[in-house]
């Protein structure tokens, strides 16, 4: 009798005790599920352009590289037809640190002119200057 009281008591405490532990696991899974459930801050994006003189594809890659290396740049396309670099940002525009990053490859834009030496490096079809 004393056997069969301790074993209900102790299959009881096991029970208590995995009662406890399971609910616990499930109200952590829950907050991880809540947490995984919320949708991202949408990162609001910046368009913008500016002009890049250039002459080929060989600049277009260069030109798109080198907006493409600024931290926050989502997307980069130079139309050497235009000669106009269409942006994409995530967050604020970084028109102006683009613009430095293609000058010191080589090339001209409205406001910032690429040093000569790099200019000069450049290939033969890439010189756009008269």
């Amino acid at each position: 009798m004393l056997v069969l009281i301790l074993t209900c008591f102790l299959a009881g405490g096991f029970q208590s005790l995995f009662a406890q532990h399971s609910g616990h696991d499930k109200s952590r899974h829950k907050m991880n599920m809540n947490q995984q459930a919320q949708p991202a801050k949408a990162t609001q994006e910046t368009v913008d352009s500016v002009k890049v003189m250039g002459n080929c594809g060989q600049c277009k890659k260069r030109i798109e590289t080198a907006a493409m290396s600024v931290k926050g740049v989502k997307s980069a396309s130079w139309n050497d037809e235009t000669e106009m670099l269409h942006l994409v940002f995530t967050g604020e525009s970084k028109t102006v640190e683009v613009q430095k990053a293609v000058a010191k490859a080589g090339h001209d834009t409205e406001t910032i002119k690429a040093d000569d030496n790099v200019y000069n490096a450049l290939p033969g079809c890439c010189k756009y200057r008269k």
